[in-house]
């Protein structure tokens, strides 16, 4: 329960940092963040419909790309992991397709002791360890 509400609360946190109209209290037995104007609730829900687009855009991209690699046509690890890992693995190309295409990162990423690593395998490491932590709360 505590890791849920620290989980909980990291989510809220950009909002705080990034919305001047935000607010936080303490009420007994939860913590609550709210806009101190109906014109920054609106302007944070219009925000957030935006980021949710962008969201949507990337993972399309994404589902796509993993359709037209050929991966989805094979079981990725064991058959009752399967949906998880493959889910992982559109996440990481998800974000790969950002990184590559808004930032322009290459398809290699150079380590400070000059070894190189795949900038895929990073992804996906953190996508299937993200899996692995969900997991073990439930």
């Amino acid at each position: 329960m505590a890791t849920q509400e620290r989980i909980d609360y990291e989510d809220s946190i950009d909002w705080f940092c990034f919305d001047p109209e935000c607010r936080y209290q303490l009420k007994p037995g939860e913590s609550v963040i709210y806009n101190q104007s109906e014109a920054g609730t609106e302007q944070w829900q219009r925000t957030g419909r935006k980021s949710d687009l962008l969201w949507h855009y990337w993972m399309n991209r994404a589902v796509q790309a993993f359709i037209h690699s050929g991966i989805a046509e094979q079981v990725i690890g064991k058959p009752e992991n399967h949906e998880l890992n493959q889910l992982a693995y559109i996440k990481a190309m998800r974000s790969e397709l950002q990184l590559q295409q808004i930032y322009g990162l290459a398809d290699r990423l150079s380590l400070g002791d000059g070894s190189q690593v795949q900038l895929h395998n990073v992804l996906l490491a953190s996508e299937l360890a993200s899996v692995f932590f969900r997991l073990c709360l439930s």
